[in-house]
């Protein structure tokens, strides 16, 4: 009888370790996202792609709060505006420069004032800045960065366009697991990387 009640005690600690385990890796993203809502981060980005090319510099990110937004099927997400200065010691420099138009902050372009907006403080000044999403998926075991661009409709007006490129990693680094991250998004031909650190809010 002592044996049955041991053996059923493992098999349930077994059980629920499984369900945590199952819980916390189908639900990474989710948590993720928590963890960075409204805050503030700075350090480097290196990109490569197409081809040999490599851009690599310095990146301040600004991460709102969590929130459901109309393109995001239900699920809460985090937006973000992240400015990216790219280095000129680069022999891609002329390249990375052309390129970090899309790399860096959002252009609404003719939609301005249709495009979704976030409050935060540059320059000293309260402003509306257009963001990027990151919306997870399937539960939170996967995450895309929803990017926003404003092309023409045909008809001689614009309309917003939304891409998805997936997050191949967003993964904490420090012993707290909350105040240093790397970052890797795939985009078509080029995969960009992040290291960031946590700073102070703004």
């Amino acid at each position: 009888m002592k044996l049955f009640a041991g053996l059923m005690s493992v098999l349930i600690c077994v059980s629920v370790s499984h369900a945590q385990e199952t819980q916390s890796r189908s639900g990474y993203y989710n948590h993720a996202l928590s963890v960075i809502q409204n805050s503030n981060w700075s350090g480097t980005f290196h990109s490569v792609g197409p081809g040999p090319t490599m851009c690599s510099g310095s990146l301040t990110v600004r991460f709102f709060a969590l929130q459901k937004e109309p393109f995001s099927g239900g699920v809460r997400t985090v937006s973000y505006r992240h400015n990216a200065q790219f280095s000129p010691a680069n022999p891609f420099f002329p390249f990375c420069q052309a390129f970090g138009k899309s790399m860096s902050v959002v252009d609404a372009g003719n939609c301005d004032s249709n495009f979704l907006k976030k409050q935060t403080i540059e320059n000293g000044q309260k402003v509306m800045v257009p963001v990027r999403t990151i919306i997870p998926k399937n539960g939170g075991t996967r995450a895309v960065i929803s990017a926003p661009s404003c092309v023409p409709d045909g008809q001689g007006r614009y309309a917003i366009q939304r891409l998805e490129y997936e997050l191949q990693r967003l993964e904490f680094t420090d012993d707290r697991k909350r105040n240093a991250m790397k970052i890797t998004i795939g985009l078509p031909g080029i995969v960009v990387s992040y290291d960031l650190k946590r700073t102070a809010s703004r």
